[in-house]
């Protein structure tokens, strides 16, 4: 499955398929949220030392690079991964001893609401959805607090 904003008519691009292979099912929970953030962070080490370093050394022989644009997935990868991001906010609720999926959910929503690698629909009460690089994928929140647990 490639993301159908890459595949504009007269553009040409490059996908990376790693080992790992990027998952996106009917129902997504907090294993598909490890895989996926495991490839986000593949793609952002491929994104950097092989797209931008090879740019680089272009530039500096004089190569014009300014029409090989690759999109960027640091604001998707900090959003899930950095302090206050979404795996974060799971460890802080399950160090609660009252902490609940729901309040994981709605701090996430608070969090991420208006974030550009983010949606949530106003109806949902457990889904949320990332735009990942490799494309949009919803994730059900239910269990996720035990299941982090048991990691």
């Amino acid at each position: 499955m490639c993301n159908l904003n890459l595949d504009a008519e007269g553009t040409s691009w490059i996908g990376l398929l790693d080992i790992f292979g990027f998952e996106d099912f009917k129902h997504n929970s907090f294993e598909q949220l490890c895989i996926n953030l495991t490839n986000e962070t593949l793609q952002h080490h491929y994104n950097t030392y092989i797209f931008q370093k090879d740019i680089e050394e272009c530039r500096a022989e004089g190569v014009d690079m300014s029409s090989v644009p690759f999109p960027d997935n640091t604001p998707c990868l900090k959003m899930i991964s950095d302090k206050g991001g979404i795996m974060p906010l799971l460890d802080e609720e399950c160090n609660l001893g009252s902490g609940t999926d729901a309040a994981f959910f709605s701090k996430v929503c608070a969090a991420f609401g208006k974030h550009e690698f983010f949606e949530v629909s106003r109806m949902s009460r457990s889904n949320f959805t990332v735009k990942h690089y490799a494309g949009n994928v919803s994730y059900d929140t239910t269990d996720f607090r035990e299941k982090n647990l048991d990691t």
